[in-house]
């Protein structure tokens, strides 16, 4: 990553938002676990570049939806490079959840998720695709790891239920 690039470290403020734990890193920037008010979210943080400006116009437009992640708010951040030069980053707020599919498979099945499962995650996949085909947007990246979930357990710390989201609309486009 770039020194331009935010990398930030736990306990970091940005705004009322306390940075918790790093989820991700990427070209993009980085995906951090952060509380605020005892509220969880997952903060994007990038450099005012193309993608994540798209990605959260892409966001504006869609609202709210159960199967695309949701986007509270924008924010912005500055950021000293260390060597006096003020950085800007744009910071999505967006919701939290519990893991991507990809290690959902990985950690929960051993990469072989029970046909119900399948068939829920397949469920709210199509139903995300079908909104945003509504709306005219196109996700063009979408893979395991762009589909996040949130897991209900039972007693036993079983899985009950998940609900899947779409995220990660950076390379995302209007149909012409």
């Amino acid at each position: 990553m770039s020194e331009d690039h935010f990398e930030g470290e736990e306990g970091t403020m940005i705004q009322d938002y306390t940075l918790e734990k790093l989820l991700g890193v990427g070209q993009f920037g980085v995906v951090w676990h952060a509380e605020k008010n005892k509220e969880f979210f997952a903060l994007k943080i990038a450099r005012l570049e193309e993608d994540i400006k798209r990605e959260s116009n892409v966001l504006q437009q869609i609202g709210k939806h159960n199967n695309i992640i949701q986007l509270f708010t924008t924010l912005e951040h500055e950021v000293d490079t260390g060597n006096g030069v003020m950085v800007t980053h744009q910071v999505l707020v967006l919701e939290a959840l519990d893991m991507d599919l990809f290690s959902f498979m990985r950690k929960e099945y051993n990469k072989c998720i029970p046909v119900y499962f399948g068939k829920v995650l397949l469920s709210h996949m199509l139903k995300g695709i079908s909104y945003l085909a509504g709306l005219g947007i196109t996700h063009t990246d979408i893979k395991p790891e762009n589909m996040l979930i949130n897991c209900m357990r039972n007693d036993k710390n079983e899985v009950t239920h998940v609900r899947l989201v779409l995220a990660d609309f950076g390379c995302a486009c209007w149909d012409d």
